[in-house]
């Protein structure tokens, strides 16, 4: 879960790289690879599995597609939580994401 908070490249685990641009003050980019011992597919089909996402993301508390008007990407819908002792922090957020399984990457944005 590494981040790097204003900006910067952090190294989240031994071989996970993340970098993370800020855009703006509420807008990141965020850049991220790891090497993995699997075939393309079965990655693939792991990293597009939204609707599980939050059974491995920390403080996530849904993930899952809502309707979209544009042909050829998904809408979807994440929501969070999180908690400490006099306070909590909701966040919604829509992705806007474009597949291109044949480049095996997917584009996130913001609708």
């Amino acid at each position: 879960r590494g981040g790097a908070g204003r900006g910067g490249t952090r190294r989240a685990g031994p071989s996970v790289q993340c970098d993370v641009d800020v855009v703006s003050w509420r807008e990141r980019r965020v850049f991220a690879s790891v090497a993995v011992a699997a075939d393309v597919d079965t990655v693939w089909r792991i990293i597009t599995d939204y609707e599980r996402l939050a059974d491995f993301v920390p403080n996530l508390v849904h993930s899952g597609r809502i309707p979209c008007p544009h042909e050829g990407r998904i809408w979807l819908e994440q929501r969070g939580l999180q908690q400490a002792l006099y306070w909590h922090i909701e966040a919604r957020v829509v992705l806007d994401l474009r597949e291109v399984p044949d480049a095996v990457r997917a584009v996130f944005s913001s609708p």
